[in-house]
């Protein structure tokens, strides 16, 4: 009878070693949780970068995130340093035209403050610097987008002499029919 009691004994210890395995995994579970999602739910991500319909600036499309409960900066980094117009403090809006944050350009770099609780898409316009600029490249995360700032103007010479062409060759045809058969009749 004395084994017997010894033998549930060691199984109400094993029991209980497993429940307090158990809470302790159900405790922990979910900080592990949070700190992966907070992880994946903040970020500023650049959809496009591209000439704006003024060649003195650009235009940025971009998709920003910040679930934290504070606001957030992210900042994108500028090369060459210089080449966008410095501006202090502007005032960030998403595509629907709600306030989402503020801006700031300095030499270097673009820094976002995103409000808390955001998820919205931004298209923003920049003015360049100056017009002797061949290319800029904005890093973010790592990742580079670089805005070719020359192509767009050769593109448009080159439409402009496609079109001059057409119109020469198109009045050369107007002055040869000097050997058309109706003459030679």
């Amino acid at each position: 009878m004395r084994q017997k009691q010894e033998g549930k004994k060691q199984i109400y210890k094993i029991a209980n070693w497993i429940s307090l395995l158990i809470l302790l995994v159900f405790y922990l579970a979910p900080i592990a949780q949070v700190g992966a999602v907070t992880q994946e739910n903040r970020g500023l991500t650049i959809n496009s970068a591209k000439v704006g319909d003024n060649s003195k600036e650009i235009k940025i499309s971009a998709n920003v995130v910040n679930n934290d409960a504070e606001s957030t900066t992210f900042s994108v980094t500028i090369d060459p340093e210089n080449s966008l117009t410095k501006e202090e403090s502007a005032t960030l809006k998403d595509t629907a035209g709600n306030e989402i944050g503020t801006y700031e350009v300095s030499g270097i770099q673009i820094a976002f403050t995103i409000l808390p609780k955001v998820q919205a898409s931004i298209d923003l316009s920049l003015a360049l610097a100056s017009d002797d600029l061949k290319e800029i490249t904005l890093i973010n995360d790592g990742k580079a987008t670089t805005i070719s700032l020359a192509t767009s103007e050769s593109s448009e010479t080159t439409t402009t002499s496609k079109i001059t062409t057409t119109t020469t060759s198109s009045t050369e045809e107007k002055n040869e029919p000097d050997t058309s058969p109706s003459k030679v009749k």
